[in-house]
């Protein structure tokens, strides 16, 4: 991952929004449209940032900066991409960028069976806070996790 590139997207970039909106279809069954996305953005509270290898979309996630508190609602690598350390440099650029920020705290919410991303928000410093009963629908439990910046 030589080339790859942490940035944060603007509405003006409809190609990287369009890759994003097609990573995020392909990552979450309850996935944001592009229209979903656009309004996000239009959040003075809401950031996405990019991962770019080689001019195209790696990744993303998208978050919102409340305070001196965050909250990562998605983050998601192509599955093309995937398994080659592309979310946790991601994310450790979010929570540097967090830190130069003054956040303080990052919150997340995670299936409880998704396992790779657990131990990739374990292996950046979150720990498990709390558990959300049926969050994701019956039987599909959330973990709430935190870390400190």
């Amino acid at each position: 991952m030589q080339n790859l590139k942490i940035l944060p997207l603007t509405q003006l970039d409809e190609k990287t929004l369009k890759e994003v909106a097609a990573i995020e279809k392909a990552s979450f069954k309850d996935s944001y449209s592009l229209e979903s996305l656009k309004r996000e953005l239009s959040l003075s509270f809401s950031h996405i940032f990019v991962a770019k290898e080689n001019e195209k979309t790696a990744g993303y996630c998208i978050l919102w900066i409340i305070g001196n508190e965050a909250e990562i609602h998605k983050i998601a690598v192509a599955p093309e991409q995937r398994r080659k350390g592309i979310g946790k440099q991601l994310l450790k650029a979010v929570l540097r960028t967090l830190k130069e920020k003054n956040v303080k705290r990052v919150f997340l919410e995670v299936n409880e069976k998704n396992m790779p991303a657990i131990n990739l928000y374990k292996s950046c410093g979150f720990k498990v806070i709390g558990r959300r009963e049926n969050y994701y629908g019956k039987g599909e439990s959330a973990l709430l996790m935190e870390t400190l910046l």
